[in-house]
């Protein structure tokens, strides 16, 4: 009974397989009514497929001629992947150091035993001030990420709602809004009354205290533009009143105060503890900055009132601390046991959610509105008449990293560029790309623009970020698929 059952399994999966390809190679011609207009799929024509391995196929569509104001044809680059043929499964990677800005192949490459069959880059990030002792920008998470179960940054405020994310798991991707909850605790256990003055919030994770790039990551946080060494201005959240925790994941001397010369809130000497494994503390001393995480330790380092409360409840060595750092799943309101099967990588938002398009609202995360623009008819861009539209379009344009989930339960992996970065698709657009000509009824927008990179194998199946150069732009994370285990054709 046995082998029969995994025949008749074998040959429905065939079954499935061969009809996604059906509708592959004959993609839809219309957007259908809760996509809106876009230019319609027979604008493209398949120009590469290819097996890498069982259960993951990758296919290229090329444009068959530019749309109105685009130089070139754009790619679009899909990679199926089916967990339940052989043995795949789907993770995310920060390569050497969770603080560092690495290229996609880098990190690719860094994954050890198995070497990833296909990968993107991840989510979205933004730039620190070089640390002296380091002599390299950092990086910063813009909401969140967890690699093996353990946390990466905490998730942005936007009104206590927190940000949209893929949460990876056994292989199988779960799309959905996660907000962090992080705080440290005189004891063994977290008191039962929140207002207890022996609990204090942990502000975030990995990151220069006083200065939160990229989003706000409490209400306590104030939007400030500073203009870095390279002369771009930069939205950072500046609070003088922070505790900021550092695991053995960060890999390199903890910062210290004055990092970023623009700011004042980062000025403070504060404090710094160090935590053993079992997280009493190791050490405390006044001042911050310059000390790398043992294997299994953590850092917490104070300012303002962050650095009085340490003072007083973890000032004397041996003493016991409780650290909270759990994911909320703001849908359904339970917890996400982070253990070592998870990873999670953010996103800015939803493209699609049970086959329905998603209206993007951008104004919490990065401040760029609403890309509401879209193509008419006879494929010309539309006037948007969204409030500031005219600053946004090079956002609303952007290349484009997508992960999904299609009819048959498969991960989607998806990229879409041009000859620059900022020739991709319009959000609503790529929506009904994946819909329409991949059956994807749940999609999330990754980290795009000059981000965008697509690898099979050692080969990049995308073009260089950076416009004019050969050079692959470094990202934060990235997403791959790899195998493990078992499939039902084993």
């Amino acid at each position: 009974m046995k082998i029969s059952r995994t025949r008749r399994l074998r040959r429905l999966g065939a079954s499935v397989t061969a009809l996604s390809a059906l509708l592959i190679a004959a993609p839809a011609n219309a957007a259908g009514e809760d996509a809106g207009q876009f230019i319609p799929a027979k604008a493209w024509k398949l120009s590469a497929t290819e097996k890498l391995s069982d259960g993951v196929v990758y296919t290229r569509y090329t444009e068959e001629e530019p749309q109105p104001g685009r130089k070139d044809p754009r790619i679009l680059n899909v990679v199926q992947i089916n967990p339940s043929m052989g043995g795949m499964t789907l993770h995310s990677t920060v390569g050497a150091a969770a603080i560092l800005a690495e290229t996609t192949s880098y990190q690719l490459g860094k994954v050890t035993p198995e070497q990833p069959i296909a990968g993107t880059n991840g989510g979205y990030f933004s730039p620190e001030p070089a640390h002296p002792e380091i002599g390299l920008d950092t990086i910063a998470f813009n909401g969140s990420a967890v690699e093996n179960g353990k946390l990466l940054g905490a998730t942005c405020h936007n009104g206590g709602e927190g940000n949209m994310a893929v949460v990876l798991q056994h292989g199988v991707p779960y799309i959905t809004r996660i907000k962090t909850n992080l705080s440290v605790s005189v004891g063994s256990a977290k008191p039962a009354d929140p207002a207890s003055e022996l609990t204090a919030r942990i502000d975030d994770i990995n990151r220069n205290p006083g200065r939160a790039p990229g989003c706000a990551r409490d209400a306590d946080d104030r939007e400030t533009t500073v203009t870095e060494a390279a002369g771009a201005p930069q939205k950072v959240y500046t609070d003088a009143d922070e505790i900021v925790l550092f695991n053995d994941s960060y890999n390199a001397y903890t910062p210290k105060p004055r990092v970023d010369p623009t700011i004042i809130t980062d000025d403070p000497d504060g404090v710094e503890v160090v935590l053993n494994p079992n997280h009493t503390v190791k050490s405390f001393r006044t001042g911050r900055g310059g000390t790398i995480p043992g294997a299994g330790e953590t850092i917490l380092q104070g300012i303002g009132s962050g650095a009085d409360w340490l003072t007083k409840n973890a000032g004397t060595r041996g003493t016991q601390l409780f650290l909270e750092q759990t994911v909320t799943d703001m849908r359904t309101e339970n917890l996400i046991p982070l253990d070592s099967s998870v990873d999670i990588v953010n996103g800015v938002h939803e493209l699609l959610h049970s086959g329905k398009y998603v209206v993007p609202s951008l104004t919490n995360l990065l401040t760029r509105g609403q890309c509401g623009r879209l193509f008419d008819a006879a494929g010309e861009v539309k006037a948007d008449k969204t409030p500031g539209a005219a600053k946004n379009d090079d956002f609303c344009r952007d290349a484009r990293t997508v992960i999904g989930i299609d009819t048959a339960g498969r991960t989607v992996l998806a990229t879409i560029t041009g000859s620059k970065a900022m020739d991709g698709a319009f959000p609503e657009e790529m929506a009904g790309y994946l819909r329409d000509m991949f059956s994807v009824t749940d999609a999330l927008n990754l980290d795009g623009g000059g981000s965008t990179t697509l690898y099979t194998g050692k080969t990049r199946q995308t073009l260089p970020g950076n416009e004019n150069s050969t050079v692959e732009r470094p990202v934060s994370n990235a997403v791959y698929t790899s195998r493990s285990g078992y499939g039902i054709e084993q």
